[in-house]
C-alpha cells in the first residue's frame, strides 16, 4: 500500500467512525455558531482539518486539490483558489465559513 493509499484509509476511518457521528443532526446554525470571540465554529474548524488534509494528499499523490476538483470551493461559498489554505487563518485570524449541514 502507498502513502496515499494509508492516508486516506486513515482519514476515511476517521470520518466514519467519528466526524459524520459528531455531526449527525446538526443544523446550518449549529454548525456556523461561534461559542465566543476566542472560538471558531465547527464548520470552520472542519473545513480547516479537511483543507490540510486535502493540501497533504495533493503533495503526496501529485494530484489536484480535491478542493478544486470536486468544485468544494462553490459548497463554501468560496473563491476556487487553490492557495486559499487554511493555515493562513491561524493564529487569531479567522475566515466566515459557512457550509450548509448537506455539504458537510
Amino acid at each position: 500500500m502507498d502513502a496515499t493509499a494509508v492516508v486516506n484509509t486513515v482519514l476515511t476511518i476517521d470520518m466514519n467512525n467519528f466526524i459524520k457521528g459528531a455531526l449527525n443532526g446538526l443544523s446550518d446554525a449549529d454548525i456556523a455558531k461561534q461559542p465566543s470571540d476566542q472560538c471558531n465554529s465547527i464548520g470552520w474548524t472542519l473545513w480547516h482539518a479537511t483543507r490540510v488534509e486535502d493540501g497533504i494528499i495533493a503533495n503526496i499523490s501529485g494530484k489536484p486539490q480535491v478542493w478544486m476538483e470536486g468544485s468544494w470551493h462553490q459548497k463554501f461559498g468560496m473563491a476556487a483558489n487553490p492557495a486559499n489554505r487554511p493555515m493562513k487563518y491561524c493564529g487569531g485570524v479567522r475566515v466566515s465559513v459557512s457550509p450548509p449541514a448537506a455539504a458537510v
